[in-house]
């Protein structure tokens, strides 16, 4: 700003504020007199004048570097000041995106003259623009933006009594899916309102402990680490937590660096300089380091749920319903079976399978598991390395050519292989556990699957 308008704050010289009274001096008086009263007489009719609503996105900042045509003297004075105001006051003034809003004008069948017109245009906008500085000041960063956290939440609320209200005029179906869309929506404003919030505070305590440590290099790694912005919340995280490591280690290099570079440079007056900004950055570049690590962790939690990114977790697995027993209390069992079965091969047989059942093979470490649907029979091993599950081998309901029975500490299953016709005395899949009674019980639930398959009739439990 200072950049911009520097050259209309320049004061002209005493010749030319000497030449400009002359030929004030010098005019006829005659003129001088007359157009003045010319202009007073002159009026317009302004039939219909309007001037739609602005909206001004307004953002403050003291910090940044002065360009002067002459290079300011340095003092102690001076020195003290800017690193004020580019710590403590910039801390305090910074203002990021507010939203100013200004009604519109309008005019009708009047008569007035221009600079009558243009005053009441400036009176309006002047009035509007002091009814909206709380707007500003409710928009400090430092103080967490709590205008636009008010704003989020306005909004997201609003969204979730109006889309509800939307789908019910065109469906049941349709209310549900409305329903859910403002509930999301709620949730998002609030969560990343709030986010954001913490965001702007401690992203603006972080900026004044990276001006404190007087350290330009550091000062740039820092923005360069800022402008990484991913809408991905574990890279977010990811980020958040490399930029507090780089400032610990920045911090204690920096207590041997500075001192050597300050010396090279400057002689002895660095070396004793460098070793006070070391020393300084050993308190202050760790400190900065976990605010923008808090401030980066949750600006990744505002960007993800402005994107609809799940940032809510589920306490419990969703309800299972089997399709031909409707609706029954909640079970954690069968709410982890059909989680189980939404896992395997990516969901691929949650599409066209129906849940049975399942149990854990190896009770101590649940790495081995039985999973029965009303088509499939699956042995599931976990993963160690991703945590997802390999399948051991997969069998279809339909190939099972008897009920299984158990053998020492294996269930047998007999299938049919591929070239059965050869070969009638099938194949055979082994489930293996040390628990007997698992092995009993998955022989009495495969055995109701066949059966039911046989006569065609829906799975109950």
């Amino acid at each position: 700003m200072h950049d911009m308008y520097s050259r209309f704050l320049e004061t002209p010289e005493e010749s030319t504020r000497l030449l400009n009274d002359l030929k004030i001096a010098q005019a006829p008086i005659v003129n001088m007199d007359l157009s003045p009263r010319r202009r007073q007489r002159k009026g317009m009719a302004v039939e219909y004048i309007h001037i739609s609503p602005i909206v001004v996105h307004f953002s403050f900042s003291p910090r940044g570097t002065v360009h002067r045509a002459t290079p300011r003297v340095s003092s102690l004075q001076g020195d003290i000041i800017d690193a004020l105001l580019n710590s403590v006051g910039a801390t305090l003034t910074e203002v990021k995106d507010a939203e100013i809003r200004m009604a519109f004008f309008e005019r009708r069948g009047v008569f007035c003259k221009y600079r009558e017109l243009m005053t009441e245009v400036r009176s309006h906008y002047r009035s509007q623009a002091i009814q909206q500085v709380y707007v500003m000041v409710l928009g400090l960063d430092i103080l967490g933006n709590p205008y636009g956290l008010l704003k989020d939440f306005t909004r997201g609320l609003g969204d979730f009594f109006y889309e509800p209200y939307l789908g019910s005029i065109k469906g049941p179906d349709e209310f549900a899916e409305s329903l859910a869309r403002g509930a999301q929506s709620l949730l998002g404003h609030v969560i990343g309102g709030s986010a954001g919030a913490i965001s702007l505070v401690t992203g603006s305590l972080g900026q004044t402990f990276s001006v404190l440590t007087f350290d330009e290099d550091y000062k740039k790694k820092r923005q360069q680490r800022l402008q990484l912005k991913t809408n991905s919340l574990p890279d977010a995280l990811c980020i958040a937590a490399k930029s507090f490591i780089l400032g610990v280690g920045l911090g204690l290099s920096g207590v041997v660096v500075q001192p050597i570079t300050g010396g090279v440079q400057e002689g002895a007056e660095g070396f004793f300089r460098g070793m006070g900004k070391g020393l300084l950055g050993l308190i202050m570049k760790p400190a900065g380091g976990i605010m923008d690590m808090v401030s980066m962790a949750f600006d990744g939690i505002r960007r993800a749920a402005e994107m609809g990114e799940s940032v809510v977790l589920r306490m419990r697995l969703p309800r299972y319903i089997n399709p031909s027993e409707g609706l029954k209390p909640y079970s954690p069992y069968l709410a982890s079976g059909c989680h189980l079965l939404e896992q395997v091969s990516k969901g691929h047989y949650a599409e066209t399978d129906i849940y049975w059942t399942h149990a854990a093979l190896t009770p101590n470490d649940r790495t081995r598991v039985a999973l029965v649907t009303d088509r499939h029979l699956f042995l599931l091993e976990k993963c160690r390395m991703w945590g997802g599950w390999d399948v051991e081998w997969m069998i279809n309901v339909d190939d099972v050519l008897t009920v299984p029975h158990i053998q020492f500490n294996n269930l047998v299953i007999k299938v049919k292989q591929e070239d059965w016709i050869l070969n009638f005395a099938g194949d055979e899949r082994y489930i293996q556990s040390d628990d007997l009674q698992v092995l009993e019980w998955l022989k009495d639930k495969i055995e109701k699957v066949l059966l039911y398959n046989m006569r065609g009739k829906p799975c109950q439990l």
